[in-house]
């Protein structure tokens, strides 16, 4: 794997400086799908990268980048960081490639090492291609100084080759587009498809049109993964290497269809879509109750549907008993009672919410849960059971109050929070203080205006499909301002006295909340399902999963120094990892076990 991580990263760079630098030109039409075979089990592609620039330069992301206050703090570190200097010479060189289209395929998965082609269409300059290549070339050539390096005529292309023992490396030039693949076969069929020859192509498969059916037809990036074939291939390794397989399960991944992605720059907004197929049944619309408990100051909203019927899968109850307190006290104290855990979503439900609070002149959020109810009677007796002292804790403490149940964890010691329940004719509530929960209370009580009154959630909530599983609100421009109003000044001290980061990060020029907040607006997802499938939504100046991309990315940015050993590990060392007792052909020498860490004894115990 880390043998082609050089040339993938190179592609990578080539997508996300032409997303923000390429020039504009005409539309361009999309070749990737005709020219990945239809085994192909990944598949990732950005179809037209001038479009996409064009489309993100109406955006609030783009108006952000622009703002005077961030020009002036991205000043310095833009002209002085090497990293950033590094990609601001690539971006002139990206200029003169004029990349269009750029796509990676993994077609299958043979040993560690899996089988892929990937290619760049371009416009501008073969030249600065073999350039930008140059230096992925030099590294595999220093990597495997015994390697050899031949070049191949194939039709009108001529492919270099560089083999190394047990891997290859071969790309070339069709027209306007460029290719690599580490499997030469599979470079010559992929440029026999750019001619119209070849064997049959991913656009063709009728799984793909499937999967791909509900995204948009337009999208900026489209991601699809079909691992029937590769689920197979894992477990084979994984039962190879002595690790325990749930046979039942990869048959059932291997019999499925994947799922699709496709993400799409919609006006100012940023909109993407996932779906995985599947048979089954629609869904009623999930009712969102549990909005009766936000106010104007929410900016954090979930709701998910709960089954009538809650069965653990086979297998869980041991990760249960592993991780935690055995079920078995549960269900028999359940049991005296005339229940089981299986009556969770017959007497609870069909929703569950959970919201965050976060008001401008308070220091911390708030947080509460929420749970629909059935049947009352039930509930205060499944909560008796669980609070109780039955399953072997200390009960919680308990009282009637104007109609409502309470319960409260004792409080022990210095603890800072004592989660509480309250049971009233609709809800159950939790909070991690008693003051929370009354605080919920008296939302219910009021009836005071809520975030699905506000403009800014009745807006982004139309832009999104009915939801039937699941729906998530995020006011982003809330959750900004008050976490960066309040961190800025320490951020700004951190940054001063960080002396390696003042060479090219001054302090003194952070952004105001307001120069980035004003551009931030409410993210919205929403999960639903019907007979063809699974279907998830999101939309807003970013998406939820962006969101997440974004978190990620600032904490890989946080460890970077770590990242070369990360890079340097080898796949078939983690595999031996499951089984150090088995050696696997062509896998490596075996490795030897850490030892295990001793394990807790029961309480009372020596």
């Amino acid at each position: 794997m880390k043998k082609i991580v050089p040339v993938i990263i190179v592609l990578a760079a080539v997508a996300a400086g032409a997303f923000v630098f390429l020039k504009r030109s005409e539309p361009h039409r999309s070749r990737a799908a005709e020219l990945a075979p239809a085994e192909t089990i990944f598949f990732a592609q950005l179809p037209d990268l001038s479009r996409s620039v064009q489309r993100f330069e109406r955006t609030s992301l783009h108006a952000l980048w622009l703002e005077p206050e961030v020009q002036a703090f991205l000043e310095q570190p833009l002209r002085t960081m090497p990293m950033l200097v590094q990609m601001g010479e690539k971006r002139e060189q990206l200029l003169r490639i004029a990349p269009r289209e750029v796509f990676v395929a993994m077609t299958s998965l043979d040993g560690t090492t899996p089988k892929f082609v990937a290619g760049m269409a371009f416009s501008g300059s073969r030249t600065e291609v073999e350039k930008l290549m140059a230096e992925p070339r030099a590294r595999l050539k220093k990597t495997w100084p015994a390697g050899k390096a031949d070049l191949v005529n194939y039709g009108a292309s001529e492919i270099e080759v560089f083999t190394w023992q047990g891997g290859a490396m071969a790309d070339g030039f069709s027209g306007m587009w460029y290719l690599v693949a580490n499997d030469i076969d599979l470079l010559k069929a992929t440029l026999d498809r750019v001619d119209g020859k070849g064997g049959p192509a991913l656009s063709g498969s009728e799984a793909f049109r499937r999967v791909t059916a509900p995204l948009p037809t337009d999208a900026d990036m489209l991601v699809v993964a079909q691992p029937g074939a590769l689920t197979e291939r894992l477990g084979s390794l994984m039962a190879a290497a002595g690790a325990k397989v749930d046979a039942k399960a990869v048959a059932s991944a291997a019999k499925s269809e994947g799922m699709a992605y496709a993400a799409k720059i919609d006006g100012a907004q940023m909109r993407d879509v996932i779906f995985i197929p599947g048979s089954g049944a629609k869904e009623t619309p999930l009712p969102r109750s549990t909005l009766a408990l936000s106010t104007a100051d929410t900016f954090l909203y979930y709701a998910m549907a709960v089954p009538a019927q809650i069965q653990l899968p086979e297998g869980a109850a041991m990760v249960v008993d592993l991780l935690g307190p055995s079920l078995d006290p549960m269900d028999k104290a359940l049991a005296e009672k005339g229940l089981k855990w299986a009556d969770f979503g017959v007497v609870f439900g069909p929703e569950f919410g959970s919201l965050v609070d976060w008001g401008v002149e308070e220091d911390a959020p708030l947080f509460l849960l929420a749970l629909d109810v059935r049947e009352v009677a039930k509930a205060k007796t499944f909560l008796d059971v669980l609070t109780g002292s039955s399953l072997g804790g200390v009960a919680w403490g308990r009282r009637e109050e104007n109609g409502v149940t309470l319960y409260q964890m004792p409080g022990e010691g210095l603890a800072v929070t004592t989660p509480s329940l309250a049971l009233t004719e609709k809800f159950l509530v939790l909070g991690l203080s008693r003051e929370a929960v009354q605080l919920g209370l008296a939302r219910l009580a009021s009836g005071e205006a809520t975030i699905g009154q506000s403009a800014g959630y009745q807006t982004v909530a139309r832009q999104v499909g009915e939801p039937t599983s699941g729906y998530g609100y995020l006011d982003l421009r809330t959750l900004f301002e008050r976490s960066y109003g309040m961190l800025r000044p320490f951020i700004g001290m951190s940054l001063a006295f960080a002396g390696e980061s003042g060479q090219f990060i001054d302090a003194g020029k952070l952004p105001s909340t307001d120069a980035i907040g004003k551009h931030l607006s409410p993210i919205v997802f929403t999960q639903s399902a019907n007979e063809q499938g699974r279907l998830m939504e999101s939309v807003g100046p970013m998406t939820i999963s962006q969101a997440f991309a974004t978190a990620l990315a600032g904490l890989g940015a946080s460890v970077f120094p770590s990242m070369d050993s990360v890079m340097a590990l080898d796949p078939s060392q983690l595999l031996q990892q499951l089984s150090p007792g088995t050696s696997l052909p062509g896998l490596g020498p075996k490795q030897p076990r850490p030892e295990a860490l001793s394990e807790p004894k029961p309480p009372g115990e020596k």
